[in-house]
C-alpha cells in the first residue's frame, strides 16, 4: 500500500521514471510473494503424500499403534505382563549366571582403579563379611539379593512387552524394552514344543515353552538360537494347555498319558555314576596316602560330591523318561535335562532316524538305549531313553518307521531281544547294538 502511494504522489509530480520503477518494483513483489506461496503449497502437498506402498507380495502386517508398541495384524494369544516376567526372573535356574556378570564388573573395576586401593578394598569388605556368623549370613542374603536384582532387570529387558500373535501361518513374537524386536516363526517349520518345568517351577506348578527349530529357521531369525523361540517364558499348568491350544491348533496339544519306560531300571541309569566316582575316590586316597599329606584327605569329597550330584540327576531321569504315542504321526515323551523336567510334543516326519542300541549284559536282560534324533537346532534335539525294556523299545521304533501303534511294553520279546535281531552300529568305540 505505502508503495502505491508513493507511485500515485511521484505520479503526479511528473517524475514517470520514477513512478515506472516503483510500479517495477510493486510486480516484483508480488511476484515474489506469489512464488513463495507456490514453494509453500509444493512443500505441504508433499507433505501429504502417502508413504510409497510395500511391493507386490512383501509380507507385512506390522504396523505402530499410537502408543508405540507394534501393531500386528492378527491374533493376539499371550501376554506377559510385569508381574510374569519378574516370576520368570525369581523362578530361573540361570539366576546364578548374574554372578558371571557381577564378577565380570568387578573384574572391569580393577582396570579403572589403581590395584593398592582395590585390594585394599577387597580385604576390608571379606574381613567385615566374615567378621561373625551374622555378618556372614548378612553377607549371603546380600549375594543373593544382587543375583535376584540382576536376574530381574536382565528379564526385563528381554521380554518387557512380551506377545504373541498368530498371524495366519506364522507366531509374530514382540518383546524387547530398549530393543524392540519381532520375530516371525513359520508354523511349517516348527519341529518340537518342549515344556520345561524346573523343580523350584514344579513346585510352584508353573512352567515354561519353547519351540524347536530346524536349523534353518534359527538362522535366519534374530534370536532363534535362544529367546527368540521362548513363546510362553513362564505360564502356570492350569493354562498352558489352553494357551497352546489357541497359539498351535493344528499341533493338537493335550495333557498325555506317560507310559514311565525307566521306572524299575534305576539301578541301569546308576552305575556309570557310581562307578565313576568310585575310581575317582581311589585317586584320591591313593594319593592322600602317598603325600602323607592330611590335607589332601580333602579331596575325597570331590568324587563323593560328584557321586551325588551325578546320582541325583540321573536319578530324576529314571523318573521322567517316559512316552505315550499319540497317534500315528504324533508321540510325547518327557524326560529330564540336568535338574530340568520336560515334556516335548513331535510329529513323526521330524525323526531322523531310529537308534536302538545295548550291551551284552543288558542285551540279555531285555533292556536296551534308544534314542530318535530330531532337525532341531535350539533345544531338545532328540528324543532318548537311556534304559528301557525292549519291549518299550519296539514299540517306539514300530511307530517311528511306519506309524504301527501298539499297546505300550508289548512286542514278541523273544525277537525283540534275540541277538541274532541285532547288528554292529559300526562305531569302533561302543561296544553298542543297534536293531535292524
Amino acid at each position: 500500500m505505502q508503495l502505491e502511494l508513493e507511485a500515485a504522489r511521484q505520479l503526479d509530480s511528473g517524475d514517470t521514471v520514477s513512478a515506472a520503477a516503483a510500479s517495477v518494483g510493486i510486480h516484483g513483489a508480488v511476484a515474489d510473494t506469489a512464488d513463495t506461496a507456490v514453494a509453500d503449497s509444493d512443500a505441504a502437498e508433499e507433505c501429504r503424500q502417502p508413504e510409497e506402498a510395500p511391493a507386490a507380495g512383501a509380507r507385512t502386517g506390522v504396523n505402530q499403534s499410537a502408543t508405540g508398541r507394534p501393531a500386528i495384524d492378527g491374533e493376539l494369544v499371550f501376554r506377559a505382563s510385569v508381574a510374569d516376567i519378574v516370576l520368570f526372573a525369581v523362578t530361573d535356574l540361570g539366576l546364578f549366571a548374574a554372578l558371571i556378570v557381577v564378577y565380570g564388573f568387578l573384574d572391569q573395576l580393577r582396570d579403572l582403579v589403581p590395584e593398592d586401593v582395590f585390594d585394599t578394598a577387597q580385604d576390608s569388605v571379606i574381613r567385615f563379611a566374615t567378621s561373625s556368623a551374622a555378618m556372614i549370613a548378612g553377607a549371603v542374603v546380600v549375594v543373593f539379593a544382587v543375583l535376584v536384582g540382576a536376574s530381574i532387570i536382565e528379564s526385563l529387558l528381554r521380554f518387557y512387552g512380551f506377545e504373541v500373535w498368530r498371524r495366519g501361518g506364522d507366531l509374530v513374537v514382540v518383546r524387547g524394552a530398549l530393543t524392540q524386536r519381532i520375530t516371525t516363526i513359520a508354523i511349517d517349520r516348527i519341529q518340537t514344543v518342549a515344556i520345561r518345568r524346573s523343580l523350584l517351577r514344579r513346585a510352584l506348578h508353573l512352567c515354561s515353552v519353547r519351540l524347536g527349530l530346524g536349523a534353518m529357521a534359527a538362522a535366519e531369525g534374530e534370536d532363534g538360537d535362544a529367546t527368540g523361540a521362548d513363546v510362553l517364558p513362564v505360564i502356570g499348568d492350569d493354562r498352558v494347555y489352553a494357551v497352546l491350544q489357541r497359539m498351535l491348533p493344528e499341533w493338537g496339544l493335550e495333557p498325555p498319558e506317560i507310559h514311565r519306560a525307566g521306572r524299575g531300571l534305576v539301578r541301569y541309569y546308576l552305575v556309570m555314576p557310581l562307578a565313576v566316582s568310585a575310581a575317582g575316590m581311589a585317586v584320591a586316597v591313593i594319593w592322600a596316602l602317598v603325600s602323607r599329606d592330611a590335607v589332601n584327605w580333602l579331596w575325597t569329597l570331590a568324587p563323593a560330591a560328584l557321586a551325588v550330584w551325578w546320582g541325583l540327576c540321573r536319578w530324576l531321569k529314571a523318573a521322567s523318561e517316559g512316552y505315550a504315542v499319540l497317534d500315528d504321526k504324533r508321540i510325547a515323551a518327557t524326560g529330564a535335562s540336568v535338574l530340568t523336567l520336560f515334556t516335548v510334543f513331535t510329529r513323526r516326519s521330524r525323526i531322523q532316524s531310529v537308534e536302538r542300541s545295548s550291551t551284552p549284559w543288558r542285551l540279555n536282560r531285555g533292556v536296551e538305549c534308544l534314542r530318535l534324533p530330531l532337525f532341531v537346532s535350539n533345544g531338545i534335539s532328540a528324543l532318548q531313553f537311556t534304559a528301557l525294556r525292549s519291549a518299550d523299545a519296539a514299540t517306539v521304533s514300530a511307530w517311528a518307521e511306519d506309524g504301527s501303534i501298539r499297546p505300550s511294553g508289548t512286542s514278541d520279546r523273544s525277537a525283540d531281544s534275540d541277538p541274532r535281531n541285532m547288528t554292529d552300529n559300526g562305531h569302533g568305540d561302543d561296544d553298542g547294538w543297534r536293531a535292524r
